[in-house]
């Protein structure tokens, strides 16, 4: 019965000496570190058929540059250890390399979806005068509305603003002494069926209708010719300050958005204090 093991009596592999299946890596032993040691590398023999490639130092003409490192280990295969050599190309030398690694990171960085302003409201610019015994204000506000809180006013939700006005009398030991204030609302909605969007002075019962939403906003920014009170309440002599913020006023939003519209930056409308000096 003829024996199926691939080794014969003497321990060597019964087709080492079948000349029709070429060795393609034999393993040729070099010796290193002054005959200490030996490094096993693969060299590979040309086969049958197929012509020689020619060498890398035959193609570019010189020898290979250094910024070329290989990954060399060992593995353990039929008792014995043999060792290993990958060469290994890195990005490239010193600063090359990392100006290189910045402008690929640039790219992508540039690459990215654009994402859009979160909502914001601030208050750019105050101006308080006094005209016919009475002070009136003019204000301009920056107001940022999220994807979000757009989505809810395509969906006939209101968005209701108060801004808040008051002139104060300065005291350094106790709070300031409230001189004139006064609130004003303001409304935002969108009419699904004219397709139109509607600003609304609650305060002066005024309503402005307009066909393109950048252009409510700029109205709804805008907000002149604002009596806060008789001038007859300031006093002669000493300094007046003026603060003017504005809020969301979220008890006017359905129940199941009250809750989100306190603690997500996407219903974060309000504004700090913005403070100037009265007159101005």
């Amino acid at each position: 019965m003829a024996s199926t093991t691939p080794y014969s009596r003497n321990g060597r592999r019964r087709d080492e000496g079948n000349s029709r299946i070429p060795r393609r890596y034999p393993i040729a032993a070099s010796p290193t570190d002054s005959g200490r040691s030996c490094a096993l590398h693969a060299q590979a023999a040309p086969v049958p058929g197929m012509a020689a490639r020619p060498s890398r130092r035959s193609l570019l003409g010189h020898r290979r540059d250094s910024s070329h490192r290989s990954l060399r280990g060992s593995m353990r295969s039929g008792g014995s250890r043999r060792s290993f050599e990958v060469p290994m190309t890195r990005l490239g030398g010193g600063l090359s390399g990392w100006l290189l690694a910045l402008t690929g990171l640039g790219a992508a960085v540039a690459l990215l979806p654009w994402q859009p302003v979160q909502a914001e409201t601030r208050v750019i610019d105050v101006h308080a005068e006094v005209r016919e015994q009475a002070v009136f204000l003019d204000a301009d506000l920056a107001v940022h509305l999220d994807a979000e809180v757009i989505d809810a006013l395509r969906n006939s939700i209101a968005l209701n603003l108060v801004v808040e006005a008051e002139l104060v009398a300065p005291r350094e030991w106790l709070w300031d002494r409230r001189l004139l204030g006064g609130k004003r609302a303001l409304r935002l909605e969108y009419h699904a069926l004219s397709r139109t969007w509607m600003v609304t002075d609650v305060t002066a019962r005024e309503t402005h209708t307009f066909s393109k939403l950048a252009d409510a906003v700029r109205s709804l920014s805008r907000i002149r010719a604002w009596r806060l009170g008789s001038s007859t309440a300031l006093p002669k002599e000493g300094r007046v300050l003026g603060k003017l913020r504005v809020r969301l006023d979220i008890n006017k939003l359905p129940l199941p958005l009250r809750v989100p519209a306190l603690f997500r930056d996407d219903w974060d409308l309000g504004s700090d204090w913005f403070l100037w000096r009265f007159p101005g």
